[in-house]
């Protein structure tokens, strides 16, 4: 902030902070980690006692996706219980809560709440969520640790805790596993303390439990304050006396309670004789929680209504003007660059925009000339603001250079340095706030001085401009004012400042003067004034007329246009030269004036005025102030004239005449004096640009000369530059190499270091652990998966050890089975020494079911030939029973064999999974009638047989084929053959197959049945577990087969 404490800070957080954990709760410590973090917790519950008072709330960074073992890991741990937050729990002391994975978690009135958020930003900001609202909720009666993690997380709430008063640490560089998350929040300069974790309990017990209660206590009286306030001034030189008295005691309150401080004196004590304390408490003062379009609806209300105003006025060739004092680290100018580049982009012709940031911090206005901010800024800035203004780099958004060009940081001193000039828009937003009424009102001028005639100032929420003289309200509601007035006059400087002691004499000097309204004797003066004494008024250092009596009609009136109580506005035309020049040379002087040789009126109404200017304060006060009395006079100049001519003399005429040529003079002389004194300004402003002129010249001699540095420089830089180009290129042509490999190799891969922490793995490998990209630096012990970590480590510790190389078969249950050749290597560095292993996992699930199903396949020829060679054997005895001759057994059992061979035919082509019913009937029946089918019709539905029932049904076809041949209706020639089947449900579900003859010889049934009608009955029976009807109508043979589906047809068609 420009003027001293809290930058943009939020709401007055110091003055409501007493108002914060009123809800019963316990002091609550938040603790923020992401990788490397399990460990640094385990070591910090362990070492939590029992008894501590506090509450803990560990946020860590953990996947949404799959369940945690944290809590029973650290309960092993801590002495107290750990208990993890799955809903809405109102925090008690002396317990350890943890985030539940895939959750954000707030804290609301001493309640934990939670909001599942699918949004991974929101998880990724986790830690900036629950801290934020733990400060906001809790105040000065919370603190925060963040421990090991990568990325920024924390940053923005560890600025929070702070800004309330809370206590923040953070675990020490050298002992973190990661360090960019403690570097992020290291580098806002709002860290209390770097500790070691297994230190934190304590130190958050003495912040919280032990010391606040005395050194909230602690009255700071007046004198203490100001005695600390100068040293202060003298240690920093900015002065904080006109702050708000509550600010700076909070602050004061809150140093002691760091130092182990009781009392107040020894405080000062240490003040004063210890140099880094005024530093410290310095940098508290300035602490400040600032963000980007901060109060979102203020931003649009000024975006819609004040930058066209701005914009439209100007041309291309001018210069738009915005100065933002108490910039603290940038995000409100940034935030006014980008609505100002947006209205800019909707111009043809726009005018050139800069944007002056200022602030008394250089740390922060530093932070905001770098322009990078934690990845957290999400939250406050839209998706397409952040890719057109912001590059995304290491967990960061730094401002794109045409935006940062913009903007111009400078340390400045609202109350010591004079303002930037020539202002459009003045955004001064949090900063009043934070000043006292006086000091607030003192600024207003500085603010009106700033603009341009027209320009309009920007506030935060509950600020007010208070100076209706200088301020017209714009937008009420969303705190815009217009620059009221053509002119101004600067301020003297310092507004605030200087020695203490000395200020508070001259305010007690001009206190001396400034009579009580509430005397007695008082009021009864000011009635005798009012009676019996002439018209008087009393003004201030800007002729604002404070009080007045009556009867001042005579010679003041009200000015055209909107009334103003200005005395210079005010003054009839032929008195106002007059009073302007007595009031001004009376408030320089500081001493009496008597002017009695005014002349008020005209022709026979003129009259001589008495004019007594007198000082009401020290003409050095901070607030002067005069009191001017007119005293009507008796006698007129045209009445003494007239009356000297009557009596002939001249001698009253010549008097008269001196008289109003001495008036003259002294008018003439008034003049000449402001005339001097405007001239002793201008010299003193030539004098003044004439040394700055000096300064740009030997500023710019100095560049000459940094320029010549930097060019030999550049030369150096040039030569080192084509050195590492050229080892750039190499390093790329190699890591181009690795990532192809790492990203096209089947093959998944695991690198673990020494410590069994992964340092990298191919994308196979993902799935086998549970894998994501930002798992680097995860111990073995975290992964999930398939595989047995436990044997894992292990055997990984043996190949470190040993250098030998481990290879073994092993499955994994990771959804479906998997069966992978794991082999273990040492990872060699420099000079091969191990500095770890390499582990790849080579899918085999597939060659495994392949010799699977090879066996089975074997196993089921070897099934299957045995069953041919029964069957076969059973044909022989069968066909040796009914045949008399060997020519009619070979020819039997060759038809057999035949039909045999053509039903293990369609098996093997269908890969032995069964066949179709139609292929099977065109295989055995083709011999019969030909490739054509002549003398043959087929119909009947698509149905698959089971492998089993294929060799058996083809038989039964052959033979019904067979006898067609040689007694049926093939027997002729002339004769037809008619198969049909059909699925039937009527009684179940049946295969029902019809073999109808017509056209041959008559039909008779035969006494008794051959050996062809036999065996398809038994094979009916037996094999395919059904029933067979053989009839014999004259027209021709008929044979219906029925048996189950379920015992003939694959799964397919029984679930058609």
């Amino acid at each position: 902030m420009a003027g001293a404490p809290p930058h943009d800070g939020d709401r007055a957080a110091d003055d409501n902070a007493d108002a914060k954990a009123t809800n019963n709760a316990p002091p609550i410590v938040g603790i923020g980690s992401s990788a490397g973090g399990v460990a640094a917790l385990q070591k910090l519950v362990s070492n939590i006692p029992a008894d501590s008072g506090i509450a803990w709330v560990l946020i860590q960074h953990m996947a949404p996706d799959r369940p945690s073992e944290l809590t029973s890991i650290l309960a092993r741990k801590a002495d107290l219980p750990v208990e993890e937050v799955t809903h809405d729990t109102r925090i008690e002391a002396d317990k350890i809560y943890l985030i539940a994975p895939g959750q954000v978690m707030t804290i609301r009135e001493g309640v934990l709440r939670l909001a599942q958020d699918g949004d991974p930003l929101a998880r990724r900001t986790s830690i900036d969520a629950f801290l934020v609202s733990l400060a906001e909720d809790q105040g000065e009666h919370s603190g925060c640790a963040l421990l090991s993690g990568a990325g920024t997380d924390g940053t923005l709430g560890l600025k929070a805790v702070k800004e309330a008063g809370g206590l923040t640490l953070t675990q020490t560089l050298q002992t973190a596993e990661y360090d960019s998350m403690l570097l992020s929040a290291t580098r806002t300069g709002l860290v209390d303390r770097e500790a070691d974790v297994a230190d934190m309990p304590g130190l958050f017990a003495d912040f919280l439990v032990r010391r606040k209660p005395i050194t909230s206590a602690v009255e700071v009286e007046d004198g203490e304050r100001r005695e600390i306030c100068d040293v202060l001034r003298r240690a920093t030189g900015h002065d904080f006396t006109d702050y708000k008295s509550s600010t700076i005691d909070r602050r004061i309150r809150r140093r002691m309670q760091m130092q182990g401080i009781d009392t107040l004196s020894a405080y000062v004590d240490l003040m004063r004789n210890d140099r880094r304390e005024p530093e410290r408490l310095f940098r508290d003062l300035l602490i400040g929680v600032t963000q980007f379009f901060r109060d979102t609806d203020l931003f649009a209300a000024l975006a819609a209504k004040v930058l066209g105003p701005i914009m439209e006025e100007k041309t291309e060739d001018d210069e738009v003007r915005v100065w933002v004092p108490g910039c603290a680290t940038g995000e409100e100018a940034y935030s006014l660059a980008i609505l100002f580049q947006e209205a800019r982009a909707k111009m043809e012709s726009p005018p050139e925009v800069k944007i002056f940031g200022s602030d008394i911090d250089e740390a922060a206005l530093h932070f905001a000339r770098v322009g990078r901010y934690p990845h957290s800024i999400a939250a406050d800035v839209t998706k397409e603001r952040l890719e057109r203004f912001f590059e995304k780099e290491d967990g960061h958004y730094t401002i794109r250079p045409q935006l940062r060009e913009m903007c111009l940081f400078a340390q400045h001193n609202l109350l010591r340095d004079p303002p930037f000039s020539r202002i459009d828009l003045l955004s001064c937003r949090n900063v009043l706030i934070y000043m006292n009424p006086g000091l607030q009102k003192r600024l207003m001028p500085v603010f009106h001085y700033a603009l341009r005639p027209g320009g309009f100032l920007f506030l935060g929420p509950a600020e007010n401009a208070g100076h209706d003289k200088l301020f017209g309200e714009f937008d009420r509601k969303h705190r815009i004012f217009r620059r009221l007035g053509e002119t101004a006059r600067l301020p003297e400087f310092p507004i605030a400042g200087g020695d203490g002691k000395n200020r508070q004499q001259k305010q007690q000097q001009d206190g001396a003067t400034k009579p009580a309204v509430s005397d007695p004797a008082f009021r009864t003066a000011q009635k005798l004034l009012e009676r019996y004494t002439p018209a008087y008024v009393i003004v201030d250092g800007d002729f604002e007329i404070l009080d007045a009596s009556t009867g001042t009609g005579a010679f003041l009136e009200l000015p055209r246009g909107r009334p103003k109580a200005n005395l210079a506005a005010m003054a009839r035309t032929e008195l106002a030269v007059d009073i302007k020049a007595a009031v001004a040379k009376v408030l320089t002087s500081g001493e009496r004036l008597v002017r009695d040789d005014l002349i008020l009126g005209h022709d026979e109404e003129r009259r001589y005025l008495t004019l007594i200017v007198e000082p009401l304060t020290r003409a050095d006060a901070s607030e002067r102030r005069c009191l001017v009395v007119f005293q009507a006079g008796a006698a007129a100049m045209a009445e003494t004239t007239e009356r000297a001519r009557q009596r002939g003399g001249d001698e009253e005429l010549v008097r008269a005449l001196e008289l109003e040529l001495q008036t003259t003079k002294e008018r003439l002389q008034s003049t000449l004096e402001e005339l001097e004194t405007s001239n002793e300004e201008l010299r003193a402003s030539n004098e003044e640009l004439s040394s700055l002129n000096e300064e740009l010249q030997s500023s710019n001699e100095e560049l000459e000369t940094s320029k010549e540095e930097l060019q030999s420089i550049n030369e150096e830089l040039r030569t080192v530059n084509n050195e590492l180009s050229t080892r750039v290129e190499e390093l790329s042509r190699a890591n181009s190499d690795l990532k192809n490999l790492f990203s096209n190799t089947r093959i998944a891969m695991l690198f673990l270091d020494a410590e069994f922490r992964i340092r990298n793995f191919t994308q196979p490998a993902k799935p086998l652990f549970r894998l994501r990209d930002h798992d680097m630096g995860r111990p073995l012990d975290e992964l999930a998966g398939g595989v047995d970590l436990g044997s894992l480590k292990q055997q990984v510790a043996e190949v470190i050890r040993s250098g030998e190389q481990i290879e073994k078969e092993v499955e994994v249950r990771n959804g479906e089975p998997q069966t992978l050749i794991m082999r273990m290597l040492p990872y060699r560095g420099e000079n091969d020494v191990i500095q770890g292993a390499v582990l790849t996992f080579i899918d085999i699930t597939e060659r495994k079911r392949s010799e699977e199903r090879l066996s089975d396949m074997v196993s089921e020829l070897n099934h299957r030939v045995k069953n041919n060679l029964a069957s076969v054997q059973s044909m022989i005895r069968q066909a040796a029973k009914h045949t008399e001759t060997k020519d009619e057994l070979h020819k039997v059992l060759t038809g057999q064999l035949h039909a045999t061979a053509a039903s293990h035919d369609i098996l093997s082509r269908g890969d032995w999974k069964g066949a179709r019913l139609r292929d099977l009937v065109d295989a055995v029946l083709s011999p019969f009638v030909g490739e054509g089918l002549d003398g043959l019709s087929i119909q009947g539905p698509e149905v698959h047989l089971k492998p089993q029932v294929v060799v058996a049904l083809g038989l039964i076809l052959h033979e019904l084929a067979t006898n067609a041949s040689k007694y049926g209706a093939w027997s002729t020639g002339t004769g037809r053959v008619s198969l049909n089947w059909t699925r039937v449900t009527t009684d179940g579900d049946e295969l029902r197959i019809e073999w109808a003859e017509s056209g041959g010889p008559p039909v008779a049934p035969p006494q008794s049945n051959g050996f062809g009608l036999n065996f398809v009955s038994r094979s009916t029976q037996h094999e395919l577990r059904g029933t067979c009807d053989h009839q014999f109508p004259s027209a021709g043979y008929r044979c219906v087969i029925v048996a189950p589906a379920k015992a003939m047809l694959m799964d397919r068609d029984e679930n058609r």
